[in-house]
Formats: structure tokens, sequence, C-alpha cells
């Protein structure tokens, strides 16, 4: 989700300013690195990254609904084709907190 669409969705009557990059701030979130991709198991709808040391993986059996993804996988915000809408976000909200 972008920062602004979800401004936008908790507080929709908020004016919003633009102020741009600031000094240490990054554009593109990396939430599975390319090394992490051997122990990550792509589910419908998440990514789950396994254990590195299998005895804490005991009864852990992910791969029975989804598949290691590719060797070279990475999921970063830059490359993302998910995105949530404003409206679906509210909704979770809404679902989650009733």
């Amino acid at each position: 989700m972008k920062i602004t669409d979800l401004a936008s969705a908790l507080a929709p009557d908020l004016p919003q300013k633009i102020v741009g990059i600031r000094p240490g701030e990054k554009l593109h979130e990396v939430l599975v690195s390319q090394e992490d991709a051997a122990m990550t198991v792509e589910t419908e709808g998440k990514f789950i990254l396994m254990p590195t040391f299998h005895f804490w993986d005991a009864g852990l059996k992910p791969t029975q609904d989804g598949n290691l993804v590719a060797p070279n996988f990475s999921y970063t915000s830059d490359n993302n084709k998910l995105w949530l809408s404003g409206l679906q976000l509210q909704q979770t909200i809404k679902r989650l907190f009733p």
C-alpha cells in the first residue's frame, strides 16, 4: 500500500502535504531478499520464510499449501504487483475491529 493511500484511508478529511524524500529515507522496502529465497514458500496470498535452523520447524509444513519460490526471487515494494487499496484497508479494519 502506498503511504498516501494509507493516509487517505485512515484520515480522508485531513489534507496531505508532500514534503519529498528526506535524508536517509528509502524509496522501496525489501520484504523478501534473494538471500531468503531458499527458505521462502509462496502460498495463496502470502510468503512464509521458513526457519534457518531445522530444529525450529518441527511441525511446520507450509509446502503442503504452497511452493518454494525461484532461487533468485525477491519481493520488494518496487516490483510488487499486488497493491492494497484504501477501500480494502478500510474493509479489513472493519472486519478485524467491528
